[in-house]
């Protein structure tokens, strides 16, 4: 069975595997800097906010997984904690 999508619903789907896309990409690239692969990203609807990979190697630290780093960074571009819209 195939469920239609609304207009608002599909352009949801589309920029969630636009970015989804974009983030094995970028795990990519820390697997070549000698990273884990794994990145995380922080986005508003299409717009990326912050992009990141692990950082655990290159540190010497284990609190800098990819995710960490993301909400780390973003929180300082807003000057907040609150990542909320």
């Amino acid at each position: 069975m195939i469920a239609k999508m609304n207009g608002a619903h599909s352009h949801r789907t589309i920029i969630d595997k636009t970015m989804m896309e974009r983030c094995i990409r970028l795990s990519e690239k820390g697997v070549d800097h000698g990273e884990m692969p794994f990145a995380g990203l922080i986005c508003r609807g299409a717009d990326v906010l912050v992009e990141t990979t692990n950082q655990v190697s290159e540190r010497d630290d284990i609190t800098r997984h990819a995710e960490l780093v993301a909400i780390s960074k973003a929180q300082e571009i807003l000057g907040r904690t609150d990542l909320s819209d």
